[in-house]
Parts: C-alpha cells; structure tokens; sequence
C-alpha cells in the first residue's frame, strides 16, 4: 500500500488545513534546527510525531505548535470523517 504524503507548513500567522480521518502528511519547516518539538492539542484528533508526520485519527480539531528560537508557530488542523 502507498500512502501519499504531502508536504504542509505553517507559520506564525497561524494558518488552517483540512484533512480527512486516516490521512498522513509532513510539516515542511524552511531551515533547519537542531531539535524541533511538536505538540497537539488534541492527540486524539491528530497526532504529530517527532519528525513532524501528522496524523489525522479522527473528526475534531487540533492546534499543532512548536516554538523557534522563542516564537511560537501554530497549525490549526480540522479533521473531517
């Protein structure tokens, strides 16, 4: 089975996707840092990995958020069934 991944990003405007339940895709970040952490405010919804795969389990809405050198970038992710 392929799974197509594609590649979103997110800035410190705070920027909104839709993605379907069962989707997978990656966070795109422009330059390069030594450590990233993510963090989800609604894992059960969505779910990021440490290498920035998100994956959409079900319908509901997460904020994705990581901070670099001190400011902080949002995703909101509405996942739809």
């Amino acid at each position: 089975m392929i799974i197509e991944i594609k590649l979103i990003s997110f800035t410190q405007r705070g920027e909104k996707i839709e993605m379907k339940a069962g989707q997978m895709q990656q966070l795109r970040i422009n330059k390069t840092f030594q450590t990233l952490i993510f963090k989800s405010s609604r894992p059960a919804s969505v779910f990021i990995d440490e290498n920035g795969f998100v994956y959409a389990r079900k319908k509901g809405r997460s904020v994705i958020s990581t901070k670099i050198n001190g400011t902080t970038y949002k995703l909101t992710i509405e996942v739809k069934e």
